[in-house]
């Protein structure tokens, strides 16, 4: 629920002044990260389910807005030792960002190009087996917030003069870091976290 109001706390700042469309969207992700640096290292890249909230400003072949997302479904990966499941870490995504959109074609199917930028926040969460919980115990910790940017191909299909529908595949560029108490920023190492996801949604049109 505190994810949540962020999110809308940060939407009604940006409605304020102007919209000319508000959408919802969910989809399905696949992880790109590099663990080379990391502790823990997964044996396979992991999926995710996303789901946000947009609101593009403007009119015209270029448009801006604001986007919002969260990983409802985490990244869920598993880390195995001598061929043995130990354990599962889990990574959760929040994003809060701006983009400039680039429309092309006509206005009742619109394909579009979008580059955005923003915070990426979440935790991390190790679940190791029963068998390890000795040895590995439980734990959480939150990210350090880190900025990044997208990039991101869609279409809208306008189904009325006020709704559409839209596919869009956007794919996110950036590296976190743990937020880790009593360690020095140069013994905490970052690992790229990029990811991809394929959304559908619904967007309301303001004119």
């Amino acid at each position: 629920m505190k994810k949540l109001s962020i999110i809308f706390i940060f939407l009604f700042a940006v409605t304020i002044h102007a919209q000319s469309s508000v959408a919802g969207y969910v989809g399905v992700g696949r992880s790109a990260f590099d663990f080379d640096d990391f502790q823990m290292k997964p044996e396979n890249q992991a999926g995710y389910v996303p789901i946000g909230v947009q609101i593009t400003l403007g009119d015209g072949m270029l448009q801006f807005g604001a986007d919002a997302s969260f990983s409802a479904v985490p990244f869920a990966f598993e880390v195995e030792q001598s061929g043995t499941k130990i354990g599962e870490v889990q990574i959760t995504q929040l994003f809060l960002g701006g983009f400039l959109r680039v429309n092309i074609g006509n206005e009742a199917i619109q394909p579009y190009a979008k580059a955005g930028g923003g915070a990426y926040m979440g935790k991390l969460k190790w679940e190791p087996e029963s068998a390890y919980k000795a040895f590995a115990p439980a734990d959480e910790e939150d990210f350090k917030t880190a900025f990044g940017f997208y990039i991101a191909a869609g279409v809208d299909f306008k189904i009325g003069k006020t709704i559409a529908i839209f596919a869009e595949i956007p794919f996110h560029i950036v590296k976190r870091k743990l937020d880790l108490e009593d360690v020095d920023d140069d013994d905490n190492p970052s690992f790229t976290a990029n990811n991809f996801a394929v959304n559908a949604g619904i967007r309301i049109l303001f004119r």
